[in-house]
């Protein structure tokens, strides 16, 4: 043996043999015993650093290995205890649960604790946005449902020894009532206990630590209480949980799930005594409360944090980067990354600093994006915007360094001028005082808004200075202003926070030497100290509740009001109709003042934002003002109230009245009647019987704008510099008073105005428009002087001029019913005078060949020739319209047109330029539309081949459904054995599972069905048979058999039945919330069958595809009486395109007639339905969509073609080099304005005035949740609104549908019970458009699609104005506010009256807008929708930019071919070419959607030259040149 045992000198050969590791050496037989350890006779080494069994060379075990059997040993009987005592538990919990047992017949919604109650409450389908009050009633009588949840909670909960249960159940029980407390209504709160179930069903399967316990766990000094450990589960679970019940009932963060983080964070920050992470935590707070995070995503961000840093500071600066700039939670960097991806590969030394120039380099190359909007949010003219660039970039342009390490000088801005270099040195030094107090510097985004609020802030001290929804900008602001010598109000909302923030800015304001307060102090004496202060934070209610405090006080006394400034947070303005006013109704004479408050609040609906913005604000103007001087003037309102009550009014109601009257006049100054008397000028002179009469009058024969007024309105709106204004003034003025003085009749010469034509001196203007508007007049027919024609308005010749003076291209906003198409006919008719031929561009035939004909006599005055190409379809006549001076179409007849030219090299617009378009509806055309893609149909005869593979698909997919379960939608496959069913959708790898009959023995094993039933199956051969025995398996036997086939196989099984409207009803939901564990849905049907559930069609389309090309070969091959022959060519064709064909069968199936399409003389024809309603005749859908549609209506199958051309609205409008001119009534939000000019640079956009008060009554809407509801509430409105009553005769009424579907429901609804006629409007056809225009009298209603809701002029009698006018339903909630307010402009047209309503049901929204429980909220998702439509067209413009680049390409290769080959042998090539390039578009349209732009490029050269050259040479061989050519492709 030697002196040393041979483990001395092994080296690396001594290893455990299981792990490999390398052994220490033995180098002492002091060191190497023989032992029995865990019954084994070993050598143990080094005192147990390894061991070795005897008999057994080299098999050493390190100590780990070694006890490994033993300690899996001990983990196996902790488990078995474990399973015991949770069997245990869950005996009593099941036990417990029997008051939640659910009968068999009961319905439901999707979520299992609403069937539960539904069942024991004994209400049929129960729906959480159906419940009424007695349902309510009747649910809470299950003894506190909520406590009795909790309790169940704590009793599922996994607790130490030691540990008291009635302790927990305290608390958790405090910490829910708490929660419960915070639900705004019965519905929340009824949300809370569905997610309190689900935390429920959450303990009750899975056990193992959350990531903020782990979190918790790091925090704490010591080891963590038990207690809390079980607080902190329950709560973060509860968080999760309100999440998912959430998110399916509003788009909001609600407050009961604030309360919950807020508990949890409190929780968290209070494990140890020295409270670490208070910062931290409050910072995650925060991000909720702006409504960005969600508290999961919060809470997921903080333990992230906290896994990557120990100390609070480092995650406290990383949260403060992220709310300065405001970063979302799908935030990512430049190389696209999730910011919780950066903090997990990032070094924790260099990471902030790191993260924090990512941001600025972010931030810095948004500028003139930030820039724009900012231009646009706050109508900045070009002058301000540009100063506010140059201030910004010089500040961004500092080194950082400077800014951080340079010396504060705080005397170097005492005043902020208007000079830019003042204002940037101010901003220099603010940014300084925010680094030294903060730690950070101000954003880009915040510069920017500091400028344009010091840069437009009027100086008069009465006026607010600003509204500001960031706080930095707001406190930067704030300072300015002290700094120049005023005192400020900073406003929050009512639920705002003014002592958090002004705790939060108190160290940047002491910094500048500045006193800072809040007004949340209760006794007067302190409350006048605090408005001595130079910035007071508070809510909206204080605020209103001191001014009118102290202003009644100062009326007793006679001192003057303090004048201070104010400044509104965002929020403030937006949540401010419901005030509680509680300090002020302390106080008996602020009572009253409440009441007058409250009531004026009241009156002003969520949907008005913009008026209420307008109210508030003049509400403290008028109470900053000196009230008390006003008292001292002949006070009308007191004056009467002293003369009726024959006493002195005391002073606290003086001060009252005298706010409201000067209120009075502030709101009512812009009216006036035709001899200038505002309301309160009236009031004063009339009667009130006399004054109702004269008010009647003067609102009917209300007067026209004036000149003046006019240009007022455009100089508010800033969209127009000063010199176009003023020029236009000059030219409108002088034109106006030819017309006024009868002048303008000499003003004929049509020579002359064309030799003036092109210039712009404003006499030369002022000659052309007076020609102009002399031809309008004799060319039209005013309908109220017979045998005389109208003059142009002031708002038309105002537009005309904005048109003409405009250097590139200009939209303009005209109010519906302003008068369009005249403006766009003068505009028109100039360019013509100036040598361009002018495309007039509408959004239907309809309107284009309308506004053709009627203005046709207008041109023809000039000499000028005007056409329509919509109705031309012979090559000589669309060329001959071309040739005109104005052409009228649409969008797809010029792309067409287009495409015929460059493509099929017809003489179709041989010599027409792309000089001028003028866009009418621009919105729809250039957003709605915007990426639209015209192509000329390519018929190929090898397409037919195809048809095979589409009629396979067909039979395939037919098969399977589609079912609603609440706001879910699953694919339902074919029916199945249940057996088979569940075979199919399971992986059976790693169990004893091989073929079905093997479930079906499970099902045997467990009672499922009785004994021998597989057996019998077996012998069973024939199918009868087999469906006799099925009908012996019931419902209730399945469902039984969905939970025991869990404890055979790892899934979960959630069940649904059918109810008797066909919609899916759950029955039993997958016991687990783990994602390890796959959860499987399953239809139960009778007889022994199910349905396969799937979530999404995605999971469909694979499995299909290859299904359909097992059972195709391609020639040439032998023949195969199994599989379908096609022809080899199109093999590479049909495996690209194969699963977008199986996604368009399965599409079509959801398509309904009537919605998306309807069937015209055997064609199945698409409708635009969700913007304009029209039936698109000449549209035909691609991808076999269009084939699969017409195999469901069994229409003859048309060839599916292949797209070898096309051309995008964007790049036909790009065509005319900027020169794009439009009007329409709604030109969209301020994010779709932005999104035309990064489009189109050179356009600027400007809302026109109306040329008198719109007289448009919006109703309160209404939100139905059924669609009987729906129907009926529609039939009552309109029967209201139609019908005479006691102050009015009866009016006419348009009904504007979603669908033509719905379309035909309303109008089957309403005209039995119609008094008048009632006429059907969905088809765009002469017999229809001829029903339309005729005069509605009163009781007539029109009920239609949205082809009635744009460019449609309803006519009314005189005797409907006079009685209201046209009253609108739009029964839908409009995918975009733009499409609403078209239907809205319907009614109130030009200077009559009308109202407008909307009565939408929640059944008929997308399942993207869930539940919403109010109007305003679905408008709210409708928007949010609407603006991330707009961002997403982004990347659909880059991919249809490069499709084009493509077929430019191949274009060139087609005009070589036509210019070298002649007759025969051209048209042979082009066809075999055009062939080729459509089937290689097809075949790269994954590559196309990568942007592979220079692959596919270099791609399509060699492709090309290839496939020409084989064509050249080989003629007569097309077929193979062509398959040849596609053969080579990838």
């Amino acid at each position: 043996m030697g002196n040393a045992p041979s483990e001395s000198n092994m080296g690396d050969r001594l290893r455990c043999y299981q792990c490999s590791r390398v052994l220490p050496p033995c180098t002492s037989f002091d060191d190497y015993h023989k032992s029995t350890v865990h019954g084994q006779h070993v050598y143990v080494f080094n005192g147990g650093e390894y061991y070795r069994a005897v008999g057994h060379d080299n098999m050493y075990q390190c100590v780990y290995c070694f006890n490994k059997p033993i300690r899996d040993q001990e983990e196996r009987r902790r488990e078995e205890e474990r399973t015991r005592e949770l069997e245990t538990k869950r005996d009593v919990l099941k036990s417990t649960l029997n008051e939640f047992e659910v009968d068999d017949d009961s319905g439901g919604d999707s979520d299992e604790l609403l069937e539960i109650l539904s069942v024991k409450c004994k209400i049929q389908n129960l729906s959480l946005s159906q419940l009424t009050a007695d349902d309510l009633g009747r649910i809470f009588t299950l003894q506190h449902t909520q406590v009795f949840i909790t309790e169940l909670c704590v009793l599922s909960l996994e607790t130490s020894e030691g540990l008291s249960l009635q302790s927990i159940s305290k608390h958790v029980q405090y910490l829910v009532d708490s929660i419960s407390q915070s639900a705004c209504n019965m519905s929340e709160s009824f949300l809370l206990s569905q997610a309190l179930y689900l935390t429920l069903m959450h303990f009750f399967n899975e056990y193992s630590d959350c990531d903020v316990v782990l979190m918790a766990k790091r925090w704490a000094e010591e080891e963590l209480p038990s207690e809390n450990v079980v607080i902190i589960e329950f709560l973060s679970t509860l968080i999760s949980s309100l999440q998912k019940t959430v998110e399916r009932a509003s788009v909001f963060i609600l407050k009961m799930e604030i309360q919950s983080l807020k508990h949890l964070l409190s929780t968290l920050t209070n494990i140890n005594v020295k409270e670490t992470h208070s910062k931290s935590t409050e910072m995650i707070l925060r991000l909720v409360q702006t409504n960005q995070w969600t508290p999961m995503e919060a809470m997921t961000l903080l333990s992230a944090l906290s896994q990557k840093y120990a100390e609070d500071s480092s995650i406290s600066k990383v949260l403060m980067l992220i709310q300065v700039y405001e970063l979302p939670p799908d935030w990512t960097d430049e190389s696209g990354r999730s910011l919780i991806n950066v903090l997990d590969s990032a070094d924790p030394d260099r990471f902030e600093e790191d993260f924090e120039k990512t941001l600025r380099r972010k931030d810095e190359s948004s500028l003139s994006a930030a820039l724009a909007e900012l231009k646009m949010l706050w109508s900045l003219d070009d002058s301000v915007t540009d100063m506010i660039k140059n201030i910004t970039t010089g500040v961004l342009h500092c080194s950082e360094n400077a800014l951080k390490d340079g010396p504060f000088i705080k005397d170097s801005f005492k005043g902020v001028t208007s000079d830019a270099d003042d204002v940037q040195n101010s901003l220099s030094q603010l940014c300084k005082a925010v680094y030294d107090t903060k730690g950070w510097l101000p954003t880009e985004r915040m510069m920017l808004r500091w400028c344009a609020l010091v840069l437009t802030e009027k100086s008069a001290a009465l006026d607010p200075v600003g509204v500001e929804s960031d706080t930095c900008v707001t406190a930067m602001f704030a300072a300015t202003q002290v700094l120049m010598g005023n005192k400020v109000d900073i406003v929050l909302s009512s639920d705002g926070h003014p002592e958090e923030t002004a705790k939060e800015w108190s160290n940047f304001y002491e910094y500048l030497g500045m006193s800072v307060d809040t007004n949340m102090k209760e006794s007067k004496a302190s409350c006048r100290n605090i408005y001595e202060v130079d910035i007071v934070y508070g809510t909206i209610d204080d605020f209103l509740s001191d001014y009118f405090q102290q202003g009644m006080e100062l009326m007793e006394k006679g001192n003057p009001q303090q004048s201070r400034k104010f400044i509104f947070e965002g929020q403030s303005l937006r949540f401010s109709t419901n005030l509680e006013l509680s300090r002020l109704k302390d106080h008996d004479s602020g009572v009253f003042a409440a009441k007058i408050l409250q009531s004026l609040m009241g009156k002003f609906h969520s949907e008005d934002k913009e008026l209420t913005y307008r109210f508030i604000k003049t509400i403290f103007q008028v109470l900053h003002s000196n009230l008390i001087k006003d008292t001292t003037s002949d006070s009308k309102i007191i004056s009467v109230s002293q003369k009726v009550t024959g006493e002195e009014v005391p002073p606290a109601e003086v001060f009252i009245l005298t706010f409201l009257e000067n209120l009075l006049k502030e709101v009512s100054s812009q009216w006036t009647n035709e001899n200038d008397q505002c309301l309160l000028k009236l009031v004063d002179t009339y009667r009130t019987e006399d004054l109702i009469k004269h008010l009647e009058k003067s609102l009917r024969d209300e007067e026209l704008k004036s000149i003046d007024t006019l240009f007022d309105e455009l100089r508010q709106m800033k969209d127009i510099d000063e010199p176009t204004l003023s020029k236009s003034y000059k030219v409108v003025t002088h034109v106006r008073n030819l017309i006024n003085t009868g002048d303008i009749k000499n003003h004929t010469d049509v020579q002359r105005a064309r030799s003036l034509c092109h210039s712009r001196e404003t006499e030369h203007l002022q000659e052309i428009l007076a020609v102009l508007c002399n031809a309008v007049h004799h060319t039209t027919v005013s309908p109220h002087k017979e045998g005389e024609g109208w003059w142009p308005r002031d708002t038309q010749i105002i537009s005309w001029c904005l048109l003409a003076l405009s250097n590139t291209g200009r939209l303009l906003e005209m109010g519906t019913g302003e008068g369009k198409s005249c403006v766009i006919a003068m505009f028109a008719a100039l360019r013509v005078l100036q040598g361009e031929k002018v495309d007039v561009v509408s959004s239907s035939s309809v309107l284009c060949q309308r506004d053709a004909e009627k203005w046709n006599n207008f041109y023809k005055y000039f000499g000028m020739t005007a056409d329509t190409n919509t109705n031309k379809t012979e090559e000589a006549d669309q060329k001959e319209c071309y040739q005109k001076d104005v052409v009228y179409g649409t969008i797809e007849a010029f792309a067409a047109d287009h495409l015929r030219q460059i493509f099929e090299m017809k003489e179709v617009r041989p010599e027409r330029k792309y000089e001028c378009i003028i866009i009418d509806e621009v919105d729809s055309l250039l957003l709605d539309q915007g990426v639209q893609l015209t192509y000329l149909s390519s018929p190929m005869a090898s397409m037919q081949h195809l048809n095979n593979i589409l009629a396979m698909i067909w039979v395939h997919v037919r098969q399977y459904g589609f079912l609603s379960a609440g706001h879910q939608t699953f694919v339902r496959s074919p029916p199945a054995s249940f057996f088979k069913a569940i075979f199919d959708s399971i992986d059976t790898e790693g169990t004893e599972i091989e073929d079905p009959m093997d479930i079906l023995q499970i099902a045997e094993e467990t009672h499922t069905v009785e004994k021998g039933f597989t057996e019998a199956i077996y012998q069973t051969e024939k199918k009868e048979l087999l469906q006799k025995l099925l009908k012996t398996v019931s419902q209730d036997a399945m469902f039984d058999f969905f939970q025991e086939i869990e404890n055979y196989v790892p899934y979960g099984f959630t069940v649904y039945t059918l109810d008797n409207q066909g919609s899916l009803c759950l029955r039993k939901r997958s016991p687990y919330n783990n994602q390890d564990i796959p959860e499987l849905s399953f239809l139960v049907l009778d007889e022994g069958l199910c349905c396969t559930l799937y979530d999404s069609e995605e999971d469909l389309i694979k499995p299909i595809a290859e299904i359909i090309l097992q059972k195709v070969q391609y020639t040439p091959c032998t023949n195969n009486a199994e599989k379908v022959n096609i022809p080899g060519f199109l093999k590479n064709l049909i495996e690209k395109k194969v699963c977008v064909w199986v996604q368009n069968a399965l599409l079509a199936i959801q398509l309904r007639e009537g919605r998306e399409y309807v069937i015209q003389n055997d064609n199945v024809c698409p409708v635009d339905f969700r913007s304009t309603g029209i039936v698109e005749l000449n549209k035909k859908w691609g991808d076999g969509l269009q084939q699969f549609v017409e195999i469901k209506h069994r229409i003859q199958l048309s060839t599916m073609s292949v797209v070898t051309n096309y051309v995008s609205n964007i790049s036909f409008f790009e065509m005319y080099h900027g020169k794009i001119y439009g009007t329409t009534g709604t030109l969209g939000s301020t994010a779709d304005i932005l999104f035309l000019q990064e489009l189109y640079p050179n356009l600027s956009a400007c809302k026109m005035p109306t040329f008198n008060r719109k007289k448009l009554f919006e109703l309160r809407g209404t939100l139905t949740t059924s669609a009987e509801e729906w129907k009926s509430e529609i039939k009552r409105v309109v029967m209201d609104q139609i019908s005479p009553n006691s102050y009015r005769e009866g009016r006419a009424a348009l009904v504007i549908c979603e669908t033509i579907n719905k379309a035909e429901e309303i109008h089957e609804v309403l005209q039995s019970s119609i008094p008048g006629e009632t006429i059907l409007y969905c088809r765009s056809d002469g017999d229809s458009l001829s029903q339309i225009g005729t005069e509605l009298l009163p009781g007539h209603v029109i009920v239609a699609t949205n082809l009635a809701g744009r460019g449609t002029d309803i006519k009314v009698s005189k005797t409907v104005n006079n009685n209201g006018g046209l009253f609108v339903v739009l029964s839908f909630l409009s995918e975009n506010t733009r499409v609403e307010l078209q239907a809205f402009g319907r009614t109130a047209r030009k200077g009559k009256p009308g109202s407008a309503q909307i009565i939408m049901s929640t059944e008929h929204l997308q399942q993207s807008f869930r539940t919403p429980s109010t109007l305003e909220e679905a408008k709210d998702t409708r928007d949010r929708l609407a603006a991330e439509k707009t961002n997403h067209l982004m990347k659909d413009i880059e991919e249809l930019r490069l499709r084009e680049e493509l077929f430019e390409d191949y274009c060139g290769t087609l005009q070589e071919i036509h210019a070298n080959t002649d007759g025969d042998e051209k048209r042979a090539v082009v066809a075999i070419m055009n062939e080729f390039w459509g089937i290689w578009l097809q075949m790269k349209s994954e590559e196309i959607d990568q942007f592979q732009t220079k692959a596919l490029k270099e791609s399509l050269k060699a492709d090309l030259s290839l496939a020409k050259s084989q064509c050249q040479n080989k003629l007569h061989h097309a077929a193979f040149i062509t398959t040849s050519s596609l053969e080579m492709l990838p």
